[in-house]
């Protein structure tokens, strides 16, 4: 397999034999992949010690953005082209349509976020800039981005996010090292659709990198209490969001990566579905479980 897949797990989730791993492997059977080989195919860096507690973390040193600012502006039209395809194919709802009405929505948000100690250590990772940098580092320590292919090439990496590890994603790409492209971004259950973990000293939105990310798939239930039924467009008109079907109130990685539709788009990120008209597939099934 050409591409390796960058898995970025959520609060406080197993990633040392979970049982995101399984579903994974069996998503991918399904298409006719192999199983993938941690610390080959398979990336898992693993921050479930830094998002545990309340700690007050050093500083690191900083981690200097390589986001190319007029490079990307020169590949936002052919991207948002691309994304408007992808969409029809999927069969994605209009970008900025929400099932849950905008004053139930807010209500809901800041109950959750009381309530919730997975949405407590969310809003420490958006409060503490230490903290975000000490995951930064340790995400592209095991990226190995130090280390380019001989031939050359790009580095061509699917990063797979769950949950809070959607927003380590946006954190990292505009860091992405010279020579890696990632040529999807799959998000599960994301958070990002919440303004209010965009906000605060330090944390802003991060200028997106058209120019080294071929696409962005949001993948959100909305009996999901994380993202609440909002998807991610609304805020990043780079996401395409594709709404699927999960029991009330569940979140877990293992349970989205047993929705046949995200199999497919992963599959297809790998390069085992078929280009072009015949992902006609892909939106069959789509449609059918977001229903």
């Amino acid at each position: 397999m050409g591409r390796r897949v960058l898995y970025l797990h959520g609060v406080g989730e197993r990633v040392r034999g979970g049982r995101w791993r399984s579903a994974l492997d069996r998503a991918l059977a399904s298409h006719g992949l192999a199983p993938l080989r941690q610390g080959e195919d398979l990336l898992v860096p693993d921050y479930v010690d830094l998002l545990a507690g309340d700690r007050v973390l050093p500083v690191p040193p900083a981690c200097e953005p390589t986001y190319d600012a007029v490079g990307a502006a020169a590949a936002r039209g052919a991207f948002m082209v691309e994304r408007q395809r992808l969409a029809d194919v999927l069969g994605a709802p209009v970008a900025g349509r929400h099932l849950v009405p905008s004053p139930v929505y807010e209500a809901g948000r800041h109950l959750w976020g009381a309530v919730s100690a997975s949405m407590r250590h969310v809003e420490h990772y958006r409060r503490d800039p230490a903290l975000r940098h000490r995951v930064l580092d340790r995400v592209l320590t095991g990226l190995d981005a130090r280390a380019r292919p001989a031939t050359g090439d790009d580095d061509e990496v699917v990063v797979l996010a769950h949950s809070l590890g959607s927003l380590v994603a946006l954190d990292l790409l505009p860091h992405l090292p010279a020579g890696v492209r990632v040529p999807r971004l799959v998000t599960l259950g994301s958070p990002a659709g919440w303004p209010s973990l965009h906000r605060g000293p330090g944390r802003t939105q991060a200028s997106f990198p058209y120019d080294r990310v071929g696409s962005w798939v949001n993948l959100h239930s909305p009996r999901d209490l994380v993202p609440l039924g909002r998807g991610s467009a609304r805020l990043f008109p780079a996401a395409v969001d594709l709404p699927v079907r999960l029991p009330p109130a569940r979140h877990g990685a293992e349970l989205y990566l047993g929705v046949p539709a995200v199999a497919r788009v992963l599959a297809d990120a790998l390069g085992v579905l078929p280009p072009g008209p015949d992902r006609g597939v892909l939106a069959a099934g789509a449609t059918r479980e977001a229903g």
